[in-house]
């Protein structure tokens, strides 16, 4: 035997003994379970901040609209029932999804089907999950005109409380209230325990809501001059105001100062809480 050979010995193999094995897998599944909610804010933070980028382009859309033909767009004429969302298009770059559209027919024409059922993302909250996006009855789903406490179907001039009603032909002069302390738009509660598709959720003169009753309840009957605004967001929903600021109001606010915050013109001026 040489002489560095008498120094060597058998090497044996390290290893996990079945205990530690399973201190470790439960240091793992403790460190998920307390890393798995700080993900899931991160994700719904990032939503919210898109949907609210979103609102921000349909207020410049909006004024932009207003700058082109010194008014805002009408809820949906009574003619085609064809809303605002669709006259938005060409100023939110989908001129060509614009051109689809037929304004001579109704919004449920089969002329009017293919452009009607195509979605555009800007009108969509990605914390809302949808089954589908590219059909007629939610192409355009999320987002409400804001009639504050008026009626919805209503013609009559004392029934146009917000910016958005049918025929509705308001411009920045009647927002005396001011554009910061008017609500603009708002995104919609869709739904409600006993219902499977809200009311006022097509394109059309549906897409307006009004503040009747408080965002995120149940209201009876669920029905276009009763259904309200609410979202998937925790807490609120977020509303775009008349000057194109994007606001988070609370679904626990005081239900007069949101009311007041819904009409234009109404002298009860209120600021944002």
């Amino acid at each position: 035997m040489s002489k560095s050979s008498r120094f060597l010995r058998p090497v044996q193999s390290q290893g996990f003994t079945l205990i530690e094995l399973l201190v470790v897998i439960a240091i793992i599944a403790i460190l998920v379970a307390l890393l798995l909610p700080a993900v899931q804010q991160a994700r719904e933070a990032a939503r919210r901040s898109q949907c609210k980028n979103h609102m921000k382009q349909i207020g410049l859309a909006l004024h932009n609209y207003h700058d082109s033909l010194k008014v805002f767009p009408p809820g949906g004429p009574i003619s085609n029932r064809i809303s605002w969302n669709v006259m938005l298009l060409p100023y939110l770059d989908q001129t060509a999804l614009y051109a689809k559209w037929n304004f001579d027919l109704g919004q449920d024409h089969s002329t009017n089907r293919p452009a009607n059922s195509t979605p555009v993302t800007v009108f969509f909250c990605p914390s809302r999950p949808r089954p589908t996006r590219n059909d007629s009855t939610n192409a355009y789903g999320d987002y409400s005109g804001s009639n504050g406490t008026g009626t919805t179907w209503s013609q009559e001039v004392s029934d146009r409380k917000g910016l958005f009603n049918v025929n509705s032909d308001i411009r920045i002069r009647d927002i005396t209230d001011g554009l910061s302390n008017t609500i603009a738009v708002g995104e919609k509660r869709v739904t409600q325990p006993g219902t499977s598709t809200g009311p006022q959720y097509r394109v059309g003169w549906n897409s307006i809501r009004n503040m009747n009753h408080k965002m995120n309840v149940d209201v009876s009957p669920f029905d276009d001059n009763n259904a309200n605004f609410g979202s998937d967001h925790t807490g609120g929903a977020h509303f775009l105001m008349a000057d194109g600021a994007v606001v988070f109001l609370s679904e626990n606010i005081d239900l007069t100062l949101y009311q007041n915050l819904g009409n234009r013109a109404d002298g009860n001026i209120a600021s944002v809480p």
